[in-house]
């Protein structure tokens, strides 16, 4: 047998750095893995070859030096060359595929249950953060003179497919039932609800993304099942009509098509929670200009100009829900 005497420093050696993992005997937050990564140096340099660990086992992304080193990619995404930006996406929407086909095989009560409810949460905030990360990440447009005439040249990589993929995994992860096997009552906690709801929110902030038309039907779709799949009806109305008040009439068009959306999809208890918020917004901000002489609104206030114009729209795609509000 092995002597006992020996077993304290030979575990002490395995508890390294680079075996130390936020995955516990317990489950870990979205808060716990944030915090985590919050303390992250980013001065660190992308390191690609960390991607060949979640190749070999996809729970890996729970140990600290992975999920460090993963967050720097995700925090640098804009910046990584083409190629290595392609094989980043593409690594974490295969984790958590392999994570979603281990899941269907297991349940609640699974001794690996908690193993792979952590797994999960770590390869959805990943995501989100670079998903979040490639809405904000804009072409650079400068404009040349050719032949007299201004020509727009446009600098970067527009990560189209990229965008593209990403939303792809939040949705299928939604839209899938073996992700929800390892969760009690299959159903997700909603700080973790909340957090694929901001990275689709964050395309809609950076209202661009949404010209192309394959990236918004697919913001559509996880803030739909957002609703209808997490139940987060009452904090998807709050963020987007925040969002509304303080972005371009582009989200005014969008958050009239989710609601038409959800309509079809027989949520209706959606709209009164829209006008409720709509409502509360108003009353907030008149408090705020009570001091404000007549007439002499607050310069470059877009809310209640996108609130009309969403209002039109909405009046247009579903006119018999309106009227009754």
């Amino acid at each position: 047998g092995i002597n006992a005497e020996y077993m304290g420093p030979f575990l002490i050696g395995l508890l390294s750095k680079d075996s130390r993992s936020t995955m516990t005997d317990k489950d870990a937050s979205i808060e716990e893995i944030k915090s985590f990564c919050d303390n992250v140096s980013l001065d660190q340099q992308p390191d690609e070859e960390i991607l060949s660990a979640l190749e070999d086992d996809p729970e890996a992304i729970c140990q600290e030096h992975v999920l460090e080193k993963l967050y720097i990619m995700a925090n640098s995404i804009i910046s990584l060359p083409a190629s290595t930006q392609k094989d980043y996406v593409a690594s974490l929407e295969a984790n958590l595929e392999k994570l979603k086909e281990i899941a269907g095989k297991s349940s609640s009560n699974s001794p690996n249950a908690i193993r792979i409810r952590n797994s999960i949460r770590h390869c959805v905030y990943l995501i989100s953060v670079t998903a979040s990360r490639v809405a904000a990440g804009n072409l650079d447009e400068t404009r040349v003179k050719t032949k007299g005439k201004k020509k727009k040249v446009t600098s970067g990589q527009s990560l189209q497919q990229e965008k593209q993929s990403l939303l792809e995994a939040l949705r299928d992860l939604l839209d899938s039932d073996r992700a929800f096997t390892v969760w009690t009552h299959r159903k997700f906690e909603e700080r973790m609800g909340v957090q694929i709801l901001d990275a689709a929110a964050s395309f809609v902030e950076h209202a661009e993304s949404l010209r192309k038309k394959e990236v918004k039907e697919l913001v559509l779709t996880v803030i739909t099942l957002c609703v209808t799949r997490l139940g987060l009806e009452t904090v998807v109305s709050t963020l987007l009509i925040e969002t509304l008040y303080k972005r371009t009439e582009a989200v005014a068009s969008f958050l009239a098509e989710l609601c038409e959306k959800l309509v079809k999809e027989r949520k209706t208890s959606f709209l009164p929670t829209i006008f409720t918020e709509i409502r509360s917004h108003d009353v907030a901000s008149s408090s705020a200009h009570a001091h404000v002489s007549a007439g002499q609104a607050p310069k470059g206030e877009k809310g209640p100009k996108n609130v009309s114009v969403f209002l039109a729209e909405l009046a247009d795609r579903v006119p018999g829900f309106v009227t009754q509000y």
